[in-house]
């Protein structure tokens, strides 16, 4: 069975904002009163929502993302899949480790994170683990 993975970036930036909205938040409940560096703080976790989201397009724009014979590929290599330990409850914040070979000795990694993709498709890319 052969099929392609979708990821969700519209579901993932959401996310990702919404992790930053939380952490202001909270900042700005532990200062209290004087929250005279929050424009900065948010600017800096805005900043680094911005940039995971780009970087996760950037490395799968006009590439294939699939899964093969119980096998995932990605642009047509084969990847060892490791699912990165999650502190949080409920796998929130879970990330899924990709490992290929590009050329010779050319190892590379991909991190995906669970809220780029919906549920099914993270179950069946976590099934292909060898």
């Amino acid at each position: 069975m052969d099929s392609r993975i979708r990821l969700n970036f519209v579901k993932y930036t959401l996310l990702e904002f919404a992790l930053a909205a939380f952490l202001l938040v909270s900042i700005y409940w532990l200062f209290g009163d004087n929250p005279q560096s929050l424009p900065t703080i948010g600017l800096m976790f805005s900043a680094v929502a911005v940039l995971k989201v780009v970087t996760l397009w950037w490395q799968f724009r006009n590439r294939s993302f699939e899964i093969s014979n119980n096998h995932v590929c990605f642009d047509g290599h084969a990847c060892d899949i490791k699912l990165q330990g999650s502190i949080l409850p409920f796998g929130i914040c879970s990330v899924i480790k990709l490992s290929y070979t590009k050329g010779a000795m050319q190892k590379r990694n991909i991190y995906l994170p669970k809220g780029a993709m919906n549920q099914d498709e993270w179950k069946r890319i976590l099934a292909c683990r060898a």
